[in-house]
């Protein structure tokens, strides 16, 4: 016979520490930006530790520099434009 499932506060897991999830949101690929929304919608801890300063430079250093969308140029041209 199988145990009773069980319900209310037996029901849900510990807590993840933050620390951990840190390092989940950290590996979380750069070209798929929406999934750190997602991420920041699941809760207001989550919201806190993805939109947080500290971790923007850890994300920055693991993934590197974004790619450069583009950049605008002013000076002389030869067309005369």
């Amino acid at each position: 016979m199988l145990p009773p499932h069980p319900t209310g506060a037996q029901a849900s897991a510990p807590p993840l520490p933050e620390e951990l999830l840190e390092e989940i949101f950290l590996r979380l690929p750069p070209d798929e930006p929406a999934w750190l929304v997602r991420a920041s919608l699941a809760s207001k801890l989550w919201l806190g530790l993805v939109t947080g300063p500290a971790f923007h430079r850890r994300y920055r250093d693991f993934h590197g520099a974004p790619p450069m969308l583009g950049f605008f140029h002013s000076g002389s041209s030869d067309s005369g434009l």
